[in-house]
């Protein structure tokens, strides 16, 4: 908790060892207030390589990428470093990094239907089905734990809107920077313009600069 972004108290409870696993191990840590964890710019830079093409067709009118969990603004520096205009929100503001305060749960009208975002993880399938079924996005990617889906309660999520493409980290993100990171995450996409409905899996190797200019 900081003086500059006070923490609203997240409405899920929120499981255990995640702050131990996010820090790389060691003894029990607390975990970060509505579980901030900046996303490493390798992370989304190897996504941005891997989606380039359905990102593109998607912002093509110029439609913007809406990151709703965007404070620190990581991703959509990524993001606007590649080349694509994004709109960002939180539910805590960041005027610094132009995210806008937005409790994504209590939004109607979704920024952009294009979404890419590291959402907090007590709350991801909450704001899963909000965006997707609620606000009607039409594509969606999501940074998961690489155990999301190994859960019962989320078959029926699965079911009734199963991702296009899942896309395996090779390698364990330093979320906080220190030196031993033991959490495996997915980029979990749900694209509506995909011509095989059935979901893909693959796996990302980290990022390369030829890969995110289109050279290699």
């Amino acid at each position: 908790m900081t003086d500059m972004f006070p923490e609203p108290v997240i409405a899920a409870p929120a499981p255990q060892g995640l702050g131990r696993m996010m820090t790389g191990g060691g003894a029990k840590v607390d975990r970060q207030g509505n579980d901030y964890y900046p996303t490493p710019a390798s992370v989304t830079r190897a996504f941005i390589a891997a989606e380039r093409d359905a990102l593109t067709g998607w912002c093509e009118d110029g439609d913007r990428i809406w990151e709703p969990c965007g404070r620190g603004g990581a991703i959509a520096r990524e993001l606007q470093a590649a080349g694509f205009a994004t709109v960002s929100s939180d539910l805590v503001a960041d005027p610094a990094n132009q995210v806008a305060q937005q409790d994504l749960l209590l939004c109607r009208d979704a920024a952009s239907n294009v979404v890419v975002t590291n959402p907090p993880f007590a709350l991801a399938e909450e704001m899963i089905r909000h965006l997707l079924v609620d606000l009607r996005c039409t594509y969606v990617a999501m940074l998961l734990k690489s155990t999301f889906w190994h859960a019962q309660a989320r078959t029926g999520l699965w079911r009734q809107r199963q991702p296009q493409r899942i896309w395996a980290l090779n390698w364990r993100p330093d979320f906080m920077a220190k030196g031993a990171p033991t959490m495996e995450v997915i980029w979990t996409v749900w694209d509506d313009d995909a011509i095989d409905r059935h979901c893909i899996y693959d796996v990302l190797t980290p990022f390369r600069a030829p890969d995110l200019l289109g050279e290699g």
